[in-house]
């Protein structure tokens, strides 16, 4: 593109080289620190009614408790054996637990509970 025809074209009002184009109208939007605050999500301490009623619902509670059950007794040193014989279950679901909470460093219970039977 030739210098005269730049010229043609800004006077022509190619938008691309218009001053206009590029200035925003109206005033400025400030960002706060709300505009990037979403709504928070249960951190899991809170007990879980949703889903009480049915059938999952009532077996991501047992197993929600079987876990917990199998956290506490963990930390008091059982074995897989001892703690599967305690809650009346086979050792390898015990190791399931115990290898599905390590990877749940948050400690929640029903988040492993939804790993085991969900997943």
């Amino acid at each position: 593109m030739t210098m005269e025809e730049n010229k043609k074209n800004l006077t022509e009002g190619d938008w691309e080289l218009s001053e206009e184009y590029y200035q925003q109208d109206g005033p400025e939007k400030t960002l706060n620190l709300e505009d990037f605050i979403e709504a928070e999500e249960p951190d899991g301490s809170e007990k879980e009614t949703f889903g009480k009623d049915d059938q999952l619902g009532a077996e991501l509670s047992r197993v929600a408790e079987q876990v917990r059950q199998t956290m506490e007794f963990t930390a008091q040193g059982m074995s897989a054996e001892e703690i599967a014989e305690r809650l009346g279950v086979e050792a390898s679901y015990v190791r399931d637990i115990a290898v599905c909470v390590q990877a749940f460093p948050e400690d929640n219970p029903m988040a492993v509970a939804r790993l085991l039977v969900l997943g």
